[in-house]
């Protein structure tokens, strides 16, 4: 044992000598190291010292082989001149390192900072880039003390004594007066900067009006003589002069004689009152001076706490403004409204004007507030033709407006094409009238109009115009236009009142902003003609983005925490009466308040009667329609004494007439007409989330079954009542004859056109699936999994399990007293023995050979085959826009016609590329391709695709995808493989396929291979993921060798 005790001890010494030989080895192989590597070197230089400081820090000090003895030597090596001498009486030990580097490091650094300071240039004379480069090297400096050494930062007497040596000797004079006239012994450093500061904005003011010396100056007013002027860009109030007679400066806040960026008055307040002040005076953000605004500045100098192109004393730090945001954000009750197809539903057409020779144009001065609170003076174009408004991104950016992202081409005359990048919404309100405003989701770009008028126009002594409050004073002078304002604020801003005088002058029209002159004028100057015309095609934005929907694979929904409120919300609710049906109450953002929503469904009402009155049919169907909603108890008549309160709402409503015979008509309640305010009842409503399938998942899902039925609910939105409580916000009037007087009517109903309809309707249903899961296990899947809205689709292997499933399903939604309609199978025996479950009469006696539509595709139950119907493509232009709209309207969920669509979509990257414009007739060879696709796709509508897919539950199947690439496309398809019993494939179908452009950007071929075995990995997840039978094996196949040896790679590469 003690020879063994002996080995052991031997051992161990042997391996300690050993690791302190490696030990050894390391530090030598560093040191060599570091002997090829130059360490930085510091001499001194305050400048050099965050550089130095980084590389030795990463190479020396955060090196863990090193010594602390080692790095004191190479910390030794790396310093001269100052630093060599702070670090002379320090021994060489490792204890000492650390003591050098944070102890004589920070000295040092602050000798060096100190000695900048006492080594800046005294000045002969004032110059501004002397100024500035003393304040900010100690600024600096100032930063440095204060971060290690807070004492040496509080010595204000030492700071102001270097500063003020450096001064300018007339400088230093004034500085001397401006202490003995506050009667200050000993000056702050802040005292100084503000002085030095407001030296800076008046040599920077005065060079800058010597340059601004040519603006013109507005010769009009007002009808009282008020002397405002005009600029380039902005109107400005009358000011008082900023330099009075005797030459001092005069403050343009309070008049006295002192600097105004130094005015105690001015400082007092908030930043936020003060960027105020400076908006209301109409000053430059970046000088406060008078004589332009922050655009024309000339000043070179900017915010010294973050650079930007303001004033100091403007500057609003990161923490208060979040402050401020969490502030509004805090304040918000349920959620936020946001209409998502609020510029996805028509077609604007904006003719601003059309200036040739002498015109004036209808232009007004507004102020514009944003929702915190900051306000903007305004030039604006207001424009009856225009369905929407406009502003300028410099506007969204003064009045630091939240832009919401957007992409719409805005085509004016002679096709040429801006872009409307953002939407924001604001207030418009009335310089001279404090009880209008108006809230607008105007459009953002980035330049509307040149400047208007297109020439200085001379200002007549027009009689007829002899003291009118003018809209815009300066409307005969050219300036820039900050917004343009539509229809919608036009008409809410018109008053009683239009002069007209002789042939030859302007027309006077009266609105809230003052009175805004239109017509001819006379011109000083050349002739210059100028077209504004704007048009936004909606219509087509909305169709591009369902195209492209449909062509994403869909990715997993995520709901947002206003979603999720909403839907608690919801649940914390609902009941249901008697009778089974379901009350809701409606998700209200918070509580309405509409100005004059009554008048507004009154006058809706007497337009409709004049409509009416034109079409006798239309007004039959109308009544009728109306007639049946009161029968069915879905609206109740009010009596005439029924209280209205402030937030009590009308909803104007009108028809949507679906073919020319009007068998089928649809009255929609208009929930998004907007008051006075340009408010809507949706604004104050949660749209909620989409709780609806994919129609893919469905239709997949639909194939798998042998046999199967479609149907749908009767009047879905109106099987849910809403709370008596909230049917105040949903009120109409209405009378089924002119002779009658207008009647009060609730809507006791979800009502269609209320944003949030679809939600509380696709949420009962979830609701009643899970309520009634135990009574109708069956008709509880069927509302959950194969309901798409209204409508089912229903498979089974069995004919005899889809009569159960038939029957149980109208058994549940009997028990929410919701009837089911638009029966069709390709079962015979399903509809024969509906006949006994239901109780309601039934359409369909036999399969029908005419095809039903399905989720967008058609359905022959009599041969149990899908096919499509393709729109009229066959009319479209050869036009960038005729090619682009009717390529939007084709769809296609499941890609059947993925080979043909295709041809279509590299024929739109082509139009890009070309760059063509809109209306433009392109190549012959692009027109010819056009051609031939319009041929070929009409013969999609011959194709027949088998709705089954042989399957059989007890049968294995297996997914095969395929996948490929060409230097214009790449594209991958899933089909289905099906085995009988005998474990022999039997039958093959395409379950899915989808194709996309190569991008501009050129990739080579191996690339878009790869790109397109993503698109199937990606497609062959989302039908496993979608079809409740998992495929036995599934198979994945590209002809590339290079893709494959990139997928056995590791994936870092």
């Amino acid at each position: 044992m003690a020879e063994l005790q002996e080995g052991l001890k031997g051992l161990q010494q042997q391996s300690a000598a050993a690791a302190a030989a490696a030990a050894a080895v390391t530090v030598s192989n560093v040191h060599s190291q570091l002997e090829k590597v130059k360490l930085p070197k510091f001499g001194g230089d305050q400048r050099d010292w965050q550089g130095f400081c980084d590389k030795f820090t990463a190479m020396v000090i955060n090196d863990k082989a090193l010594m602390p003895v080692i790095k004191f030597q190479h910390l030794l090596n790396s310093v001269s001149g100052e630093p060599a001498e702070l670090l002379r009486g320090i021994k060489v030990e490792s204890d000492n390192f650390h003591t050098a580097w944070e102890a004589r490091v920070k000295l040092l650094r602050l000798n060096t900072h100190l000695k900048t300071i006492i080594q800046l240039p005294t000045a002969s004379t004032e110059s501004v880039a002397h100024l500035n480069q003393l304040l900010s090297t100690t600024n600096e400096s100032l930063n440095v003390f204060k971060a290690l050494a807070p004492s040496v930062a509080n010595c204000d007497s030492l700071l102001v004594y270097c500063v003020s040596s450096k001064l300018a000797p007339s400088m230093q004079l004034d500085w001397a007066k401006d202490c003995e006239a506050k009667d200050v012994t000993f000056a702050k450093y802040e005292d100084l900067r503000l002085f030095v500061e407001t030296r800076i904005r008046t040599l920077d003011r005065l060079d800058a009006s010597s340059k601004d010396s040519g603006i013109d100056q507005a010769k009009g007013s007002r009808g009282k003589g008020t002397g405002r002027q005009a600029t380039n860009s902005h109107l400005t109030v009358n000011q008082k002069n900023s330099v009075s007679k005797n030459g001092n400066t005069k403050c343009i806040f309070c008049a006295e004689p002192h600097s105004s960026s130094s005015c105690k008055e001015f400082l007092a307040k908030t930043t936020t009152e003060r960027r105020a002040i400076a908006r209301t005076k109409k000053l430059c953000f970046n000088c406060l001076g008078t004589s332009h605004m922050v655009s024309e500045c000339s000043s070179k100098y900017r915010c010294r706490a973050c650079q930007g192109k303001h004033h100091t004393k403007l500057h609003i730090d990161q923490g208060e403004a979040s402050g401020k945001q969490s502030e509004l954000a805090n304040n918000e009750s349920f959620g936020t409204a946001e209409s998502s197809d609020a510029h996805l539903k028509t077609v604007t057409s904006t003719l601003a004007s059309l200036t040739h020779r002498h015109k004036i144009l209808t232009t007004a001065i507004v102020t514009l507030i944003s929702d915190k609170g900051l306000t903007f003076q305004a030039r604006a174009l207001l424009d009856p033709c225009s369905e929407e408004s406009y502003v300028s991104e410099n506007v969204a950016k003064a009045l630091e407006l939240d832009t919401h992202k957007t992409l719409i081409a805005v085509n004016g005359l002679g096709n040429s094409t801006s872009v409307a990048r953002g939407w924001v919404n604001l207030t418009v309100k009335s310089p001279s009238d404090a009880d209008f405003e108006f809230q607008v989701e105007a459009l953002t770009m980035s330049r509307l109009t040149s400047k208007l008028p297109s020439a200085p126009i001379d200002i007549q002594p027009w009689t007829h115009m002899h003291n009118l409050d003018f809209a815009d004073p300066f409307y005969a002078t050219r300036s820039s236009v900050d917004c343009l304002l539509g229809v919608d604020v036009v008409a809410a801003a018109l008053r009683p009142g239009l002069i007209t005088g002789p042939a030859g002058t302007p027309t006077a029209l009266n609105t809230v902003f003052g009175w805004v002159l239109m017509g001819k004028g006379q011109q000083r100057g050349n002739d210059v003609t100028q077209a504004f015309s704007l048009t936004v095609n909606h219509e087509l934005s909305a169709a591009l983005q369902a195209f492209w929907e449909v062509e994403e694979i869909s990715a997993p929904k995520l709901i947002s925490p206003e979603d999720t409120q909403c839907y608690e919300h919801f649940k914390e609710n609902v009941q249901r009466d008697h009778t089974g049906r379901f009350i809701v109450r409606l998700p209200l953002v918070k509580t309405p308040a509409l100005r004059n929503s009554k008048n507004h469904a009154l006058g809706a009402l007497r337009r409709m009667k004049r409509r009416l009155e034109n079409n006798a049919e239309l007004r039959e169907a109308y009544n009728k329609f109306m007639a049946e909603y009161n029968q069915l108890q879905h609206m109740s008549l009010l009596p005439d004494r029924t209280k209205e309160d402030e937030t009590t709402v009308y909803i104007p409503h009108h028809p949507v007439v679906r073919d020319e015979s009007l068998k089928k008509i649809r009255i929609v309640f208009n929930a998004s007409s907007k008051d006075a305010k340009g408010q809507t009842l949706n604004d104050f409503m949660h749209s909620g989330p989409n709780l609806l399938e994919d129609t893919r998942v469905l239709l997949l899902r639909w194939r798998l079954s042998r046999y199967a039925f479609s149907c749908d609910i009767v009047k879905m939105f109106r099987q849910f009542l809403v709370h008596p409580d909230d049917r105040k916000w949903q009120r109409i009037l209405w009378r089924d004859s002119p002779d009658k007087p207008v009647q009060h009517y609730s809507l006791n109903t979800v009502t269609y056109g209320t944003v949030s309809a679809p939600f509380l309707a696709n949420a009962c249903m979830l609701e009643f699936a899970t309520q009634e899961a135990e009574p109708f296990p069956l008709g509880a899947k069927i509302l959950q999994y194969n309901r798409y809205a209204d409508d089912f689709f229903v498979g089974d292997d069995s004919e005899s399990n889809l009569i159960t499933k038939a029957g149980e399903l109208v058994k549940i939604l009997k028990s929410a007293a919701i009837d089911v309609g638009k029966w069709a199978s390709n079962s015979r025996a399903v509809i024969e023995q509906y006949s006994s479950v239901s109780s309601e009469p039934v359409e369909l006696k036999a399969p029908t050979t005419l095809p039903v539509s399905v989720l967008g595709i058609l359905w022959t139950p009599s041969s149990d085959a899908l096919h499509y119907h393709v729109p009229a493509v066959s009319t479209a232009e050869a036009t960038k826009r005729g090619i682009l709209s009717a390529v939007a309207k084709l769809y296609d969920p499941l890609g059947f016609l993925s080979p043909v669509i295709i041809r279509a979509k590299i024929l739109l990257q082509d139009l890009w590329l070309l760059g063509i414009d809109w209306d433009a007739k392109p190549s012959e060879a692009t027109t010819q391709a056009w051609r031939e696709f319009q041929e070929d796709i009409v013969e999609a509508q011959l194709i027949k695709i088998p709705r089954w897919l042989s399957f059989i539950s007890t049968n294995r199947w297996d997914l095969h995808g395929f996948c490929d690439a060409s230097q214009k496309a790449y594209a991958a398809a899933v089909y289905a493989v099906v085995y009988d019993t005998a474990d022999n494939p039997i039958d093959c179908h395409l379950l899915i396929a989808k194709t996309k452009v190569a991008p501009m950007k050129v990739l080579n071929i191996p690339r878009l291979e790869l790109q397109a075995a993503l698109l199937l990995a990606r497609l062959v997840n989302f039908v496993n993921t979608s079809l409740q039978q998992t495929p036995s094996l599934t198979y994945c196949w590209t002809d590339s060798n290079i893709v494959l040896a990139w997928l056995r790679s590791h994936p870092s590469r």
